[in-house]
Parts: structure tokens; C-alpha cells; sequence
């Protein structure tokens, strides 16, 4: 049987994954230094994908959907990295055909890749404990 309780519960344990692009947007409008604004989010970024990989491992995900978090986590930690000593704004960052805006889109996509699969692995856990 269905439980609502249960699915609520689960979903609202997946929020402070979604803490982070919720302030994104607000650290970068009320900060005056951008270069600041982006430390202070990607540290944040870092935050909610070890959260992630906190819930995957205590909800017994699958190991596939575990390892996509430590990939999201390590493609956060080297971006975040690499932003965080780089001094040149970053749509003007261009390395061969990979600019800076090519790597923020991909970043973007897979912290919401990650945001999609808990909310999948939140999902599959109450199946598994109903």
C-alpha cells in the first residue's frame, strides 16, 4: 500500500540538497564581489553533494547511483577548486572549445542530476521498506 506519510517524509529529507541552488542566486545578488559569491555557493554546492552521497548510503541505494554522486562530488570539488584560485571572471575563461559558461551548464546539470536522483532513491526506498 501507498504510503503519503512515509513519501512526504522521505521528499522533505531531500530539501537541504536543494539549499544550495536556492541561495545561489541570492548570494550572488546581494554580494558585492562575485568571485566571493561563487566561493561561498560552490562551498555550499560541496555541502549538498556530500549530503547526497549521506542519504544514497543511508537509504541503501543501489552502488551505480552511488558512485554518479562521488562523480558529481568530485566534478564539484575540482570546479569549485579551480574557480576558487582563478582570478579571470568566468565567461571569460576559454580552454580550446571549453569555455567557463560550458563548465557552469555542466555543473548545473549535474547538481540537478543529482537533485533528480534522490528524489528517485527516495522513492525506491519506500517501496522497499512498504
Amino acid at each position: 500500500m501507498f504510503d503519503l506519510k512515509l513519501k512526504v517524509r522521505e521528499l522533505i529529507k531531500v530539501l537541504p540538497y536543494a539549499l544550495a541552488g536556492v541561495l545561489a542566486p541570492l548570494l550572488f545578488t546581494t554580494m558585492n564581489n562575485p568571485h566571493e559569491a561563487g566561493r561561498i555557493t560552490g562551498a555550499f554546492f560541496i555541502l549538498s553533494g556530500l549530503y547526497g552521497i549521506f542519504l544514497c548510503r543511508r537509504w541503501d541505494t543501489p552502488r551505480p547511483l552511488v558512485f554518479v554522486f562521488y562523480g558529481i562530488l568530485i566534478f564539484e570539488i575540482l570546479f569549485w577548486g579551480w574557480r576558487f584560485f582563478a582570478t579571470e571572471p568566468l565567461r571569460d575563461f576559454e580552454w580550446g572549445f571549453i569555455t567557463g559558461t560550458t563548465l557552469h551548464g555542466v555543473a548545473s546539470c549535474l547538481y540537478l542530476l543529482g537533485g533528480v536522483l534522490l528524489i528517485f532513491a527516495a522513492s525506491r526506498t519506500q517501496r522497499t521498506r512498504v
